[in-house]
């Protein structure tokens, strides 16, 4: 038994498992320890599959469910799962989206970073065995129901942008996916997301609800956001490397920001101050960390740049070099960033030799001077794609590489090619 095995699994039966159980009376009624029979099962086959992170994973939602199901007697079985799953799913996406700032804070953090996807796609099946519930229960499966009680669209918001991003969240994508289709892709999605918003507001219209401003701006500042980041919008006019897979998944700030807004109006704003000031710690620490994760990156786009102005250029049989920093400064196996003519470079000290690579992943744009060097490769530290430190490419029969720079020293300064080596082979 292998990991695809789990994996193809959790694709056809949780969504199954999820659209059935409302369905059917006595699932309904079991759901809590249903979830945590599924929880135990997926837990016994990445064990056996060795997938450390998925049996954490699943231990950790088997244990939620087990732990809510034994401290509140008194709920029934599916109001339990409809406020289990949506408090489970909303804490995975504090979790998501506070890694990626904290893996600029800690390396420790930055190890998690691999993992980040998978996380976020177990979110989304928590987040949509909410919505099942509460659709099939409360709403009798219809989306004009649904859609009366205003604030229920901005969970929709929140789900949709991560069924998309669940959806596109397999390496195949990046390979076989161009860029072309990815401008498509965000273009349909956004349609479709339009086209759904004017429906739920035709319905408030047709029941003469009125639209609080809030809503207004709010969608508006979604729209702008969406136009901004898509490969198609500004994301070219303000970024040098625009990845069609990252621009869609940075929608997931809308899907954060809709569901912290659906909360807020579904639950939280009734609850006794205390509670609404637990509940504001979480986002706010998201957005904050966020905030100077941005700064931090701001000040090191500063630095390089200052460090560029200030580097020397010469002439070594016809072809350009530019001064970095002194071989001092450089710790064997570990990389620095620079900027050569704009472009990042990462610079490696490796068995006493130097080397440059292109600074940006070819899998999802990862920082390649915060990799490690194992076995002769270099290894992106969000998803481990490794690229030789003599040639850039991947290891044998893959077909992935990096640009890379050759390096040479002189009188203790270190000097990096302009222009990368020329390469066929792998």
């Amino acid at each position: 038994m292998n990991k695809k095995f789990s994996v193809w699994l959790a694709i056809i039966g949780l969504p199954m498992f999820i659209a059935i159980t409302p369905l059917v009376p006595w699932m309904s009624q079991q759901v809590m320890w249903l979830v945590v029979g599924l929880a135990a099962l997926f837990l016994i086959l990445s064990l056996v599959a060795r997938a450390w992170f998925d049996a954490f994973i699943s231990l950790l939602i088997g244990l939620t469910f087990l732990i809510s199901r034994v401290l509140f007697r008194e709920l029934d079985e599916t109001t339990l799962a409809i406020r289990t799953s949506a408090l489970s799913s909303f804490a995975l996406l504090n979790i998501v989206l506070l890694v990626g700032p904290w893996s600029r804070f800690s390396k420790h953090v930055l190890h998690w970073y691999k993992h980040r996807r998978h996380l976020g796609v177990v979110t989304f099946f928590l987040g949509l065995l909410h919505f099942s519930l509460i659709f099939s229960i409360y709403f009798q499966r219809s989306f004009e129901t649904t859609f009366m009680a205003f604030f229920t669209f901005f969970g929709f918001t929140g789900l949709f942008v991560m069924f998309f991003m669940a959806l596109t969240s397999f390496d195949w994508q990046q390979k076989h996916v161009g860029k072309t289709r990815w401008m498509w892709l965000h273009l349909g999605v956004l349609i479709a997301y339009l086209a759904t918003l004017a429906y739920a507001l035709s319905i408030q219209f047709a029941n003469k609800q009125p639209v609080a401003p809030f809503y207004w701006v709010t969608f508006v500042i979604f729209i702008l956001f969406w136009i901004l980041v898509a490969p198609w919008g500004f994301a070219p006019r303000l970024m040098k490397f625009v990845n069609g897979w990252k621009q869609l998944h940075v929608l997931v700030h809308i899907a954060f920001a809709a569901l912290v807004i659906h909360a807020w109006l579904g639950f939280f704003v009734i609850q006794p101050l205390t509670i609404k000031i637990l509940f504001w710690i979480l986002p706010v620490f998201v957005w904050g960390s966020h905030l100077a994760g941005w700064m931090m990156k701001w000040r090191e786009d500063k630095r390089l740049k200052t460090e560029q102005a200030h580097s020397q250029k010469i002439e070594i049989e016809g072809q350009p070099y530019w001064s970095l920093a002194r071989v001092e400064v450089f710790k064997e196996g570990q990389g620095r960033k620079f900027l050569v003519k704009d472009r990042p470079i990462a610079l490696f000290k490796y068995q006493e030799k130097f080397f440059g690579l292109f600074g940006i992943c070819a899998h999802q744009k990862g920082p390649i001077h915060k990799g490690e060097i194992r076995n002769g490769y270099v290894e992106c530290p969000w998803h481990n794609w490794q690229y030789s430190c003599e040639t850039g490419h991947g290891p044998p029969g893959f077909h992935d590489q990096l640009a890379f720079y050759p390096c040479l020293v002189r009188d203790g300064m270190v000097y990096v090619s302009e222009y990368p080596k020329r390469s066929n082979t792998n």
